[in-house]
């Protein structure tokens, strides 16, 4: 055998003893279409079954990074979070900087590999019902509830959105109340939830502060937070 064949073979040696996982198609494509590659971190890019991390190959040695998703998933496919809420988008003149000021985090975190979509109910039925519509696609659904939620750092709230990540095969869903909270169906789940029995002991169940905001202010801030988190994987100066 010349040497590329040794190569392979020895590439094929390799594989079998890591046992590694080939996981999304278009990065199985990149290795076929691009000839060479390299072993880059174990990255979460699993597809919509898997709910575990794996090793992912990457054609291009530009895009190693540095324990977290954000170069590669922006080529391939970003992770999903939802915010489902009661109420509707403000568009009053005096409030509409709260829209403004969510818009700008919804743009920054794409460049980290997240995808963040609102989808505002008009009534809690709808909400119930749009939590479990996600809850059985195999999504992690967190609830957002100042009773019963878990307060903690931004770097605990780092940790556990890629977590959460796991959990929901790289999707995750905020859930949001109205001006009275949660409707009561939510609040017992999110108080089950709140207990540190989840995945990986993780508690889905969040509150944001002890104070009272209005939910579309709690909305503003809980995507900022999501920044925040991505940009803490990163390592970036964001946070101090």
């Amino acid at each position: 055998k010349n040497s590329t064949d040794r190569g392979g073979d020895n590439t094929k040696t390799f594989l079998l003893n890591m046992k590694v996982l080939l996981i999304p198609i278009p990065a199985i494509m990149l290795v076929v279409l691009g000839g060479t590659f390299t072993i880059n971190n174990a990255c979460f890019l699993t597809d919509r079954l898997h709910r575990a991390p794996s090793f992912t190959f990457i054609t291009n040695p530009s895009l190693r990074i540095r324990n977290t998703y954000g170069s590669v998933l922006t080529r391939l496919r970003a992770l999903d979070i939802r915010v489902r809420i009661v109420g509707k988008q403000v568009k009053s003149s005096d409030q509409r900087w709260i829209e403004d000021a969510a818009g700008v985090y919804e743009k920054r975190v794409k460049p980290n590999g997240l995808g963040i979509q609102t989808i505002w109910h008009k009534k809690d039925d709808e909400l119930t019902k749009g939590v479990e519509m996600d809850k059985a696609k195999g999504s992690a659904v967190v609830y957002l509830d100042p009773s019963v939620g878990k307060q903690c750092t931004s770097e605990d709230f780092s940790k556990n959105l890629y977590k959460w990540f796991e959990e929901g095969g790289s999707r995750v869903t905020f859930v949001i109340g109205g001006a009275e909270g949660l409707p009561p169906p939510l609040r017992e789940q999110a108080a089950i939830a709140g207990r540190k029995n989840g995945f990986n002991g993780l508690s889905n169940s969040l509150s944001l502060s002890d104070m009272t905001f209005t939910h579309q202010f709690a909305r503003m801030l809980l995507m900022e937070q999501i920044y925040r988190a991505s940009e803490i994987r990163k390592g970036s100066g964001y946070h101090k």
